[in-house]
């Protein structure tokens, strides 16, 4: 029996949109999703609040990686690739009703032998309140000022925030270079995953969102 055909996926090859132009959508937010890079984001719109500049970057040891494996859906991206012998999969979802979502990022260790995987979020961004929306992409230029509190990254300007947050206490930020650190111990064989939830808009709600999505990753 044929495996059900999922009527929403697409693969690449059957789309004429370049990979890097990928982004995906929830009704809150969309974002930009460069498809040959796993787990990058490209920009952050979530009417009236838009950070057009905004990237982040996934790096296992010490190297961005490619995906030439990836599905595409409306509102989710999932990707494979490999970086030194690691199997790595990411999946980027935005969650329903809010202007957030979270990064997904499984390593699979092949090899009989143990041993660890520093892996690297590095973001950037600028942030803008946009009253006025048209046909143009909406741009933003104000820059924000970066504080980090536990496995949380807050970027602010003024009265609105965009906030990326660890699961757990493994993952670390250095805020005046906004990037976060984390070392993933992969047994023989075996797999691990890592999550990154982020949110932006008003500081406070921002930041009650970003928690809501780290605190049930599995959803």
């Amino acid at each position: 029996q044929a495996p059900p055909v999922d009527l929403f996926a697409m693969a690449p090859r059957d789309m004429t949109t370049a990979p890097e132009h990928l982004g995906i959508i929830n009704g809150k937010l969309t974002i930009g999703t460069p498809g040959g890079q796993a787990a990058g984001i490209d920009g952050l719109w979530a009417p009236p609040f838009v950070s057009s500049d905004f990237a982040l970057r996934l790096e296992i040891f010490g190297k961005e990686i490619s995906t030439p494996i990836c599905k595409w859906w409306p509102f989710k991206l999932e990707q494979r690739g490999e970086v030194n012998g690691v199997a790595v999969s990411a999946t980027t979802v935005l969650v329903p009703g809010r202007r957030g979502g979270l990064v997904a990022i499984t390593l699979h260790n092949p090899t009989s032998n143990a041993f660890e995987a520093p892996l690297a979020f590095k973001t950037r961004g600028t942030l803008d309140f946009r009253g006025q929306w048209e046909f143009a992409q909406a741009k933003s230029s104000t820059a924000t000022t970066p504080t980090a509190e536990n496995s949380t990254l807050t970027l602010t300007a003024g009265e609105r925030s965009i906030v990326l947050q660890g699961v757990g206490d493994a993952l670390t930020w250095d805020a005046a270079n906004r990037v976060g650190t984390q070392t993933v111990a992969l047994p023989p064989g075996g797999s691990a995953t890592v999550y990154l939830a982020f949110a932006l808009g008003p500081s406070a709600e921002a930041a009650a969102g970003c928690q809501a999505i780290a605190a049930a990753p599995a959803k």
